[in-house]
């Protein structure tokens, strides 16, 4: 199926639910995965007008879920800043696609202000939206023009916890000082205007009209993209180019093609062009990730400026950041994305381990890798002698082919640097918090479990079969980031979300397995980010300590909340429009040597009060 005729199919589908009297919950949720999927195809289709009418629907999306779960006062505000962010940026919205007769549709029992006021609604307009200044001045908040969230969150965590602060500045001021050498195309800019029929059929005098190479990249980048980007034109351009931006071509080109040889003259031995394709791909992807650079420092002053201001950070500063994760998850082959399905369900942690990739990238290429806050994680596998010995074949011994088996039937992991440790809730939901972190130390091999022959100390062939793996830190690290693993596939390959109460703590003991020490280390929690809603969508909220205070960043709204409440969000108790508040990501830090016996009587008594309630 084409298509605009699978747009036009899911429309259809859309339609049928929106003329619904009364839209349920599954309903909305069968529009939100239609919504989804169009979105993968959005830029293909034809005409223009189904990128406002997807728009369009999303917001009937959002206010018909708003509608059914949502206080009323709530509701009010929403609208309000929903409809004049959709009006803002498409003014010219023809009367059938406008975001005014969404609004028209939603039943009158919802429609808290007349339509007619519709039209010239801002944010700033809803009382119900005052903005806090003093506490702005504390922690600005980020605005979100629609489905920012995750970067929001994580952002707000970053200000808050030194290792995630390192990995964006460390990606920005990397890239930023490549821009300062090799240049950059910025990642915001709307499509040049692309040369007419009679610009190519004259390049000289086109090249000649170009006053900048930024300019030239721009054009090179948006015929690339182009079907009328044919192996002739690509030479044309080739030839047009200085000598200066031609080495730098083949520079990316030779990048591009480690396994070739690139030939002197490349129009005559290179005659579909492919090498030089391969090339330009690579260096407009470079210069993309230059553009990174500014992006993210424009993000963290931006952040500080508001903070000093009392005002909320603009939402294109968190979706400048945004461009620059799909920036970063691009195939600088293909320009295709590295991750499946990139433009589906923002996850929060995938943002965040996201930029520690990169940091960690930068890190070895400058030879200064680890960081102080990461780990060494050492694992050590223990296996049982099953079956006959047999002997070795003597070619293969004496080639050193066999690996050898340890005395007490273990084998030592070459260990491996880390900053946060997965505690997999799919594995063990019903595990407490404490059993949990303590199944990231010892974890029992499970039926069918790697089985292979191993040289024994006699010089026998034996089979063994792995049952348990131990892992210890290296050390007891200044920071370290718990992640509850809450996205699992079913039985069928189906994304599902998990919400079981995990009971997560604010100080936490790491038991004394953990390292070879065989003590326990207290350490306190300083930020976290929690999700609400399903596999496919919902929304990210980050909470986290500024100066004694827990703060709760829920995009541009950001507010004081007690310790007590902080509780009952870790322990799942806190429900929302969204569902359950299901802390995901934990940012701790370990507590001074000093306050040490303190935390760890706070984080059992802690343990002790959520079994009781459990129990209760």
């Amino acid at each position: 199926m084409s298509v605009n005729l699978a747009i036009k199919s899911a429309y259809q589908e859309l339609e049928r639910i929106y003329s619904s009297s009364a839209v349920t919950q599954q309903q909305i949720a069968r529009a939100t995965t239609l919504l989804d999927d169009l979105n993968i195809d959005i830029g293909r289709a034809e005409p223009a007008s189904l990128r406002r009418f997807i728009e369009t629907h999303k917001l009937w999306t959002v206010l018909a879920t708003e509608q059914t779960l949502d206080p009323v006062e709530r509701l009010r505000a929403s609208v309000a800043e929903k409809v004049a962010m959709i009006l803002a940026r498409e003014p010219s919205a023809g009367p059938d696609l406008s975001a005014r007769t969404v609004i028209a549709q939603v039943p009158s029992s919802a429609r808290l202000m007349p339509a007619r006021q519709h039209q010239t609604l801002s944010a700033a307009s809803a009382p119900e939206r005052r903005i806090d200044a003093a506490m702005q001045r504390v922690c600005a908040g980020f605005a979100n023009a629609g489905g920012n969230c995750a970067f929001n969150s994580v952002l707000q965590a970053a200000l808050r916890v030194p290792l995630l602060l390192r990995a964006l500045t460390t990606v920005a001021e990397h890239y930023a000082d490549k821009a300062s050498r090799e240049g950059a195309l910025p990642l915001d800019r709307t499509p040049a205007q692309f040369p007419s029929d009679e610009d190519l059929a004259n390049l000289p005098a086109f090249f000649t009209s170009m006053q900048t190479d930024a300019q030239i990249w721009l054009i090179l980048d948006d015929l690339m993209q182009s079907p009328a980007c044919t192996d002739e034109l690509m030479k044309g351009f080739w030839a047009l180019l200085s000598p200066e931006l031609q080495a730098e071509l083949k520079h990316y080109i030779a990048t591009a093609n480690p396994m070739s040889t690139i030939p002197e003259n490349i129009l005559e031995e290179d005659p579909k062009g492919e090498l030089v394709r391969k090339g330009l791909h690579l260096c407009i992807h470079e210069k993309r990730l230059n553009g990174c650079g500014k992006a993210l420092k424009d993000a963290l002053e931006a952040h500080a400026a508001s903070t000093v201001a009392g005002e909320i950070v603009p939402a294109a500063v968190s979706q400048q950041v945004r461009r620059v994760l799909y920036q970063l998850f691009l195939n600088p082959s293909t320009g295709g994305s590295r991750i499946a399905e990139a433009n589906r369900h923002e996850d929060a942690w995938e943002v965040a381990s996201m930029f520690m990739e990169r940091y960690e990238e930068i890190l070895r290429a400058r030879g200064t890798f680890p960081d102080p806050a990461f780990f060494q994680m050492h694992a050590t596998l223990h296996y049982r002698a099953e079956g006959v010995a047999t002997t070795p074949d003597p070619a293969k011994l004496a080639r050193g082919d066999y690996s050898r088996m340890g005395p007490d039937c273990s084998l030592t992991v070459t260990p491996v640097y880390d900053h946060q440790l997965l505690l997999d809730l799919q594995s063990h939901r019903q595990f407490t918090f404490t059993q949990l972190l303590r199944s990231c130390f010892q974890v029992d091999a499970v039926a069918g479990s790697d089985s292979a022959a191993f040289l024994t100390q006699d010089e026998r062939l034996q089979p063994f079969r792995l049952v348990r793996e131990e892992k210890r830190l290296g050390n007891f690290p200044g920071q370290l980031t718990l992640v509850v693993k809450r996205f699992a596939m079913d039985d069928y390959g189906n994304r599902r979300k998990l919400t079981d109460p995990v009971g997560v703590q604010r100080w936490i003991a790491l038991p004394s397995e953990a390292t070879s020490e065989n003590r326990l280390m207290a350490y306190a929690l300083t930020a976290f980010v929690v999700h609400m809603g399903g596999a496919d969508g919902g929304h990210y909220v980050a909470y986290k300590q500024v100066s004694g205070r827990w703060i709760e960043c829920d995009d541009a709204s950001v507010n004081e909340i007690d310790a007590s409440e902080i509780d009952r969000i870790l322990h799942g108790q806190k429900q929302t429009s969204f569902g359950v508040a299901t802390s995901y990501l934990h940012f701790y830090e370990r507590v001074d040597d000093a306050k040490q016996a303190e935390a760890l009587k706070g984080a059992f008594d802690l343990e002790e009060r959520f079994k009781m309630a459990a129990r209760a």
